[in-house]
């Protein structure tokens, strides 16, 4: 034989996978093989050049083949494998999600043949040992949130980790409105996915005036104008300065906002 590995599983079930190459007869044809585990398995298989044997979470295994033909065992060339294997138990779930600023992390258990311990850590300040469960908390829009599980049984541990970053699923532009003085259109905005939060808009200029609004989504002109022009002319590509709960916005051509 001049090669046989092993390799353990890492879903949690125990098995170890054996692969071979190479292997002597002493020029009888081979039938097959018989396989001995450290922990004294045995199996027989055809001519093949892999198996799978049952095992257990966190057990070394090593691994002894002998060739067989038509006249059985040849024991003239036995091989062990060249590597130990310990399966892990299998990956935990994990999730992360957002509802606009509440997020929400997600888990659930490993598999293993053996028990299994728990640690999660992460952001908000989860810090559980439960299987499985949810933990949620108020964060911002814009930064990204983790934890991490970690599963360990009969030693042998697997971590899985999840993240989210919330985005903040409010828009607003500027809009013109119906005729004012002079036939100028009035001020206004257009606005959508907002969370309930109340919003002040305020408008410089020819009756500088204001917005305020906590609708999710809508329109609304203010008793601000402006004189739109038309297009090529400085007033309808003028840049119109206004603000949104203290941040401010810019628009620019003025005349190419949509109607209110």
């Amino acid at each position: 034989m001049t090669s046989a590995t092993i390799t353990g599983s890492t879903d949690g079930s125990g098995n170890v996978t054996l692969n071979w190459s190479g292997a002597s007869a002493n020029g009888r044809p081979i039938s097959g093989y018989h396989i001995t585990l450290s922990d004294g398995t045995q199996k027989d298989v055809g001519a093949v050049a892999t198996t799978t044997m049952p095992g257990h979470v966190g057990t070394t295994y090593t691994f002894t083949i002998v060739t067989q033909n038509n006249r059985g065992a040849n024991s003239s060339t036995p091989a062990t494998s060249s590597n130990s294997a310990v399966p892990k138990p299998g990956p935990p779930s994990a999730s992360a999600g957002n509802n606009h600023q509440t997020v929400t992390f997600t888990w659930g258990p490993a598999a293993s043949t053996e028990p299994v311990s728990y640690v999660l850590t992460g952001d908000g300040g989860l810090a559980s040992t439960s299987p499985s469960g949810s933990f949620s908390f108020t964060g911002s829009y814009g930064t990204t949130y983790s934890f991490t599980v970690t599963a360990t049984s009969a030693g042998q541990s697997t971590s899985t980790s999840a993240s989210v970053k919330p985005v903040d699923p409010y828009t607003i532009q500027l809009c013109h409105g119906s005729p004012g003085p002079n036939g100028w259109p009035y001020l206004g905005v257009i606005w959508s996915g907002n969370n309930g939060v109340t919003h002040t808009i305020a408008f410089p200029g020819t009756g500088a005036s204001t917005i305020t609004f906590s609708a999710a989504s809508g329109r609304q002109q203010s008793g601000a104008y402006h004189n739109i022009g038309s297009p090529g002319d400085n007033n309808y590509n003028a840049t119109i300065t206004w603000t949104d709960n203290g941040v401010t916005h810019t628009t620019q051509p003025w005349g190419g906002t949509p109607a209110c």
